[in-house]
């Protein structure tokens, strides 16, 4: 498992891109958002970028991009499941050791 998060800290270095990603228009939203993804999920915080925008964009092409609308709405706009499912157990598993 410890392999499993360390490859994906070194893959999100080296592509220099978050493992998650939070576009939205109102930032006390989206920071609710990545308070539950670190708190709920473990999410090194680190992994996690928010990015202010006027409209939702095209997904970006990591492992979860969620926008958050002008209307509040939330729109998942890219999620790599078998992914998500591994790298959201390792940093569970790897908080509670």
């Amino acid at each position: 498992m410890f392999r499993f998060s360390f490859f994906l800290l070194i893959w999100s270095a080296l592509n220099h891109a978050a493992l998650v990603t939070i576009s939205y228009v109102n930032l006390e939203q989206a920071q609710s958002v990545q308070e539950i993804l670190e708190e709920k999920y473990a999410i090194p915080n680190s992994l996690i970028k928010l990015e202010a925008i006027k409209e939702c964009p095209q997904a970006y092409d990591n492992v979860l991009h969620i926008c958050l609308s002008q209307n509040g709405e939330m729109e998942i706009l890219n999620a790599k499941t078998e992914v998500l499912r591994k790298s959201f157990s390792v940093f569970k598993q790897d908080k509670k050791e």
